[in-house]
């Protein structure tokens, strides 16, 4: 499996790689009247009108400060702001532990390296909005 792995925050996080569409750099967002506070807007992306969530708030974080790092990960027709993309990895479906105790939209936990990911299920991600 190949999961794209991305930092929000100081936490890393990672998503099957089939189910991103692209990532792309920042660009202009237009504000939506009475949007819920996650939506920060929409975009044209490639002809396509998109949704843009900021994660820090579907997650309940800290917002973070956008920098030349921030992206914008694209699943389906939503946009999420992250703070980092940092890699593709291959990782064995049996290496991800699930977690007890935790949202649904932690699928489980992998250990790389010296970091543990969180492995995201995009379908609770996308039904979380």
């Amino acid at each position: 499996m190949k999961c794209v792995t991305f930092r929000l925050g100081t936490e890393i996080y990672g998503l099957p790689v089939d189910a991103v569409r692209s990532i792309e750099r920042l660009s202009k967002i237009r504000a939506v009247p009475c949007a819920p506070s996650h939506v920060l807007g929409i975009m044209n992306l490639r002809g396509v009108v998109t949704s843009v969530s900021d994660l820090h708030t579907v997650f309940s974080m800290q917002k973070s400060e956008q920098t030349d790092e921030s992206r914008l990960l694209i699943l389906a027709d939503i946009a999420f702001l992250i703070d980092e993309a940092l890699d593709v990895l291959d990782i064995n479906e049996g290496d991800i532990r699930p977690q007890e105790d935790q949202p649904e939209v932690i699928s489980g936990v992998l250990q790389h390296n010296n970091d543990l990911i969180a492995i995201l299920s995009p379908d609770q991600l996308v039904e979380q909005l």
